[in-house]
């Protein structure tokens, strides 16, 4: 055991801290701000006899049990033991979880802290404000239990430990895309509960876009009837329901994506009058009855959507759709000079709508790029990576979202996660009005679908988790020092039924041989246009 004093110097330690201080970082991903730990190995009560407990009000209570409930199978991943535990000179009992704020409302901002403290023996304690923070601090508890074979028994090695632990950045995403390849509700509801695993707290849904429209709605059914790609590959609006009560059980956030005026060809097959003539590809912007839609949708959409924020794409529009006789009359009646002014008075417009329905609107960065008047309280999710279009956003008075296409792009194979966990979203940006609220990785769905989209996410977007979870200063060392504890992470997906991909190599590459979980992959020069 460490001498009181030699705890007392570690006390108030950072993790970045520890680390210059010569103390191994432990098996937890993503590494939390402040820990300490001992040196005694404690033994873990049987998994019948291990105490949960929570202190908790009425809503917060209710999902706290039910947290506790997933944990368990969690903790002992071998199930029972046989083994007693009676002999052992210390043993951990179990755990009590306390929760200070009763409200189960899941926002941006939402205060996701928490406190851990496992002794050398006895009962440990977890401390939150919010339902969200301890579901982060149960999972950081799990991933020190370990299964030792010889004695038959779980364990926690180096305690005691207090853990003190927040995120760096409030959003922290997967952005998943269901138009490009359906994928079915199990799949979607698999991968959330991954997303927990490694404290990402935002699924941001792509629902439609070109290809298909699976999305449900009760004031346009016809949509979804004749833009899905069949009639088995739609989503009911109980199971749209589903999804969002099974994430914010789990502290994750969904945020659906509705991309316009571009990415739209697909509900032109139920209402083409909403599109310019001879184009299919982008709303009309002159056309009175594209925003009444629009609103009606949005609103209906927002009674199962229940998140603060819808995103409205806005990405990509094809020029030559609004370069006809008709939208440049308009253009010129609205006494707008260019088709980006005609493109930033769209933008304005259903940014506005998504006001009047009580939400705010997030917007890929053409919406800075091409236009000067997109209203400041749009959130803007940067994807290019133009140098200074970050910069720019928050100089404008805009939060941000980084997700770079190339590093953070997860259909990108070539990039490795060693690519991805070296990107530092706040590399050379001066203070601005705006600020940089998170980013994510972005699994765009042209060459993935439900057979191998778990392998194609993991374990590349657990170096995007720690990027944006943990303070940079102790994840500085890059990803050397972080590859053994992703290995761990790796096999810990494994043994709990998240199909990952190999640590190391491209993304989805097969094991290059007989190998165990830890098993690096080669990276195939072949996919380095994949990027």
């Amino acid at each position: 055991m460490m001498s009181a004093a030699l705890l007392a110097l570690f006390a108030v330690a950072s993790s970045a801290d520890a680390l210059s201080s010569g103390i191994s970082p432990p098996m937890i991903w993503p590494l939390p701000r402040e820990y300490t730990y001992g040196t005694t190995k404690v033994t873990v009560e049987t998994p019948g006899s291990f105490s949960m407990t929570a202190d908790a009000q009425e809503p917060a209570l209710g999902l706290l049990n039910a947290a506790l409930e997933r944990l368990r199978p969690r903790l002992f991943l071998h199930g029972d033991v046989t083994a007693s535990i009676e002999d052992a000179a210390v043993s951990l009992t179990g755990v009590k979880v306390s929760v200070s704020n009763a409200d189960s409302d899941l926002q941006l901002g939402v205060d996701e802290s928490y406190v851990l403290d496992v002794p050398a023996g006895g009962l440990a304690t977890l401390s939150a404000k919010t339902v969200f923070g301890a579901y982060h601090g149960l999972e950081t508890l799990s991933q020190l239990v370990t299964f030792n074979f010889t004695s038959g028994a779980y364990q926690i090695e180096a305690a005691p430990w207090h853990i003190e632990d927040s995120p760096r950045f409030p959003h922290r995403e997967l952005l998943i895309d269901s138009s490009r390849h359906f994928e079915p509700i199990p799949v979607v509801t698999s991968l959330i509960e991954s997303l927990a695993m490694a404290k990402i707290n935002v699924l941001h849904w792509h629902i439609v876009d070109i290809q298909s429209f699976p999305a449900p709605s009760r004031v346009h059914p016809e949509f979804a009837e004749k833009g899905a790609y069949s009639q088995s590959e739609r989503y009911t609006w109980e199971e749209l329901r589903h999804v969002v009560e099974f994430a914010r059980a789990r502290g994750v956030r969904v945020v659906p994506e509705f991309d316009m005026p571009a990415h739209t060809d697909s509900w032109s097959k139920a209402h083409p009058e909403l599109f310019p003539k001879g184009c299919k590809s982008a709303f009309d912007p002159a056309n009175e009855q594209v925003y009444k839609l629009i609103e009606e949708m949005l609103r209906d959409w927002a009674d199962v959507f229940t998140d603060d924020i819808v995103h409205l794409g806005t990405d990509e529009l094809p020029e030559s759709c609004w370069n006809n006789t008709e939208d440049l009359a308009f253009m010129k009646k609205q006494g707008l000079k260019s088709l980006d002014e005609l493109f930033g008075y769209f933008v304005a417009r259903v940014v506005k709508i998504a006001h009047t329905i009580g939400k705010r609107a997030q917007v890929w960065d053409e919406s800075i790029i091409r236009s000067n008047s997109t209203p400041t309280d749009a959130l803007i999710q940067i994807w290019h990576s133009s140098p200074g279009l970050l910069q720019k956003a928050i100089d404008a008075g805009h939060d941000a979202v980084y997700s770079p296409d190339g590093p953070w792009y997860l259909d990108g194979l070539g990039s490795t996660w060693e690519d991805m966990y070296s990107v530092e979203p706040y590399q050379g940006l001066a203070p601005a009005p705006g600020r940089v609220i998170g980013g994510g990785g972005e699994m765009w769905g042209e060459t993935v679908d439900p057979s191998d989209i778990e392998s194609t996410v993991w374990p590349r977007l657990a170096a995007i988790a720690e990027r944006l979870w943990s303070p940079a200063q102790a994840i500085a060392a890059g990803p050397d020092a972080a590859r053994p504890r992703l290995q761990a992470f790796r096999c810990l997906l494994l043994h709990r039924d998240v199909r990952s991909g190999l640590v190391g190599g491209n993304g989805r590459v097969p094991p290059p041989g007989p190998g165990g979980c830890s098993q690096a992959g080669k990276a195939d020069p072949a996919l380095a246009m994949f990027v």
